[in-house]
């Protein structure tokens, strides 16, 4: 109760060059920093990707927690 799991939804990753594949798979851990966006507050967050789906194309979509 004092530590609550929190989990996220990012809507889309896309796979590109700067972005491969390997840092959508589960078990990576992401540093996001967000300022003014209503879903995650503000401030620097580390973030572990729990869930990737998605076909055969470049868009994936990743869930996340704090790590």
């Amino acid at each position: 109760n004092l530590d609550p799991s929190v989990q996220w939804s990012v809507g889309s990753f896309t796979v590109s060059d700067d972005w491969p594949i390997e840092d959508a798979l589960p078990g990576r851990v992401w540093e996001l920093e967000s300022l003014g966006d209503p879903g995650f507050p503000d401030g620097t967050h580390l973030l572990q990707v729990i869930k990737t789906s998605g076909g055969n194309g470049q868009q994936l979509t990743v869930e996340v927690r704090r790590a």
